[in-house]
Formats: C-alpha cells, structure tokens, sequence
C-alpha cells in the first residue's frame, strides 16, 4: 500500500541520514496491573490468558509482553476486524513500542512489508482475522500468536485450522473469559476484573470511576396479574 511504502523510505532515509534523532512520542507509563501482567507472563509457556476488564489497557499490556520477550513475530488475530485500530494505533503512539512494526496482511503488498522488516532489527506484529487463508501460509516462522477477543470462535474450525500451522505459544486476550478461565491453571492466567479495580482504587492506585447500585422495588403482585406464576416473569420482562 501507499502508506506502507511511504513507512519503508521513510526508515531507509532515518537509518542513513538521522539514525541520532529518533522521533519523540509518548513515553508510556505502565499502571500496577499491568506491570504484574508483564511480569506474570514473562515465564515461558504454551498457553496463557490474559482475562481484564474493558479499559484496563489490554492491548498496551500485550504490547508490552511481546517487547519484554523480544519475540521477532507476533501473530495478532480476532474474529472481527473491529479490535485492529487499536492495535495499530498503540503500537504507533508510544515510544515504549518504538521498534514494533504492525502489518495488515490485508495489505497488497504485505509479503514485501513482511520481507524488507524480517531485515531490521524491528518486532513486526501481524495482524489478520481468523478466517483469513493467508495466514495458513504465511512466509515466517511465528514466535507469539495472541488471539484477541477470544471469546468469540474460541473452538471455531478456523482458530483450530491456524493451530494445525502455527504451533508457537498463544496468549489469549479477552474482557469475558467467563467460560474459558477453568481451562487454565493459575500460573497461566492473569485476571483483572472490576473487582481488581475498585480495590486499587480503594489503595489510591487508580482513579477509576465506580458503579451505582441502584435497587428498585416493584409491586410484584400487579406483575402476577399479566405474566402469572412464571419465576423467570421479572426477568424476561427486562
């Protein structure tokens, strides 16, 4: 694409004329949960779940685990296409992730991205949505493959076709693990849920808002009239 070839000049003219001067963003620095994330997962494994909240900097602490291993090739895929900006935004932004390099294999031209950054010394994160073929036959070996949204397709036949190729370690990364947590063991999972939150807020280590529980009462006997005895009435009502 236009932008990518514009990226690739851009760094072969940076290498030979300013390589002094990199370009200033934003220096990023990591709340508590997410330096304990970066920290649990730095032991070496097969499977691991990343299980946190929404807003709680999902993407920035993955990020984070994949300069902190130094893994070469970081496989990124989810069931939708929505979750992508971010990805490529945050790996764009701070200067925590200077020497990460996010490619779209959606790109037309992301065999020759894939070439020309396997030769720097960049991280290159890909990214593709599991239905994607060519992600079955991609060029390099693959260090790291983190299943964003993961709830979603977890058992599907694309997600188990992918692992038939790619058979490197898999972070799972999701804000409704729910159903998955009880497959992993407590040394392979990290879980920071609302309730993580607010009891670092309580130790004055976030500033995160709260919920208000709201309690209403209804006259439960008018209800009966119209949907009679029926214990599931209230709630299929809402």
């Amino acid at each position: 694409s236009h932008e990518s070839t514009l990226d690739i000049i851009k760094n072969q003219i940076e290498e030979k004329f300013f390589s002094s001067t990199p370009e200033k963003k934003e220096n990023l620095q990591l709340q508590k949960h997410q330096k304990e994330f970066v920290a649990k997962a730095q032991e070496d494994y097969s499977e691991f779940l990343l299980f946190a909240k929404c807003r709680s900097g999902k993407s920035v602490m993955t990020l984070s685990h994949i300069v902190d291993k130094g893994h070469k090739v970081t496989l990124v895929v989810s069931r939708y296409t929505s979750p992508m900006q971010s990805w490529k935004e945050d790996s764009d932004k701070f200067a925590n992730f200077n020497n990460l390099k996010f490619i779209n294999v959606n790109d037309k031209d992301y065999l020759q991205q894939i070439e020309y950054w396997m030769n720097t010394e960049k991280q290159i994160i890909l990214w593709a949505c599991v239905q994607s073929k060519k992600i079955l036959n991609l060029p390099v070996s693959v260090d790291l493959v983190v299943y964003d949204e993961a709830h979603v397709g977890y058992n599907s036949s694309q997600w188990n076709n992918i692992r038939k190729v790619v058979t490197c370690p898999v972070l799972y990364v999701t804000g409704t693990a729910y159903k998955m947590v009880w497959d992993f063991v407590e040394s392979q999972r990290f879980i920071y849920s609302y309730f993580e939150e607010q009891l670092d807020k309580k130790n004055g280590l976030n500033n995160r808002p709260s919920m208000k529980v709201i309690v209403a009462k209804y006259d439960s006997s008018q209800y009966q009239t119209i949907f009679g005895d029926d214990p599931d009435a209230m709630k299929n009502l809402f």
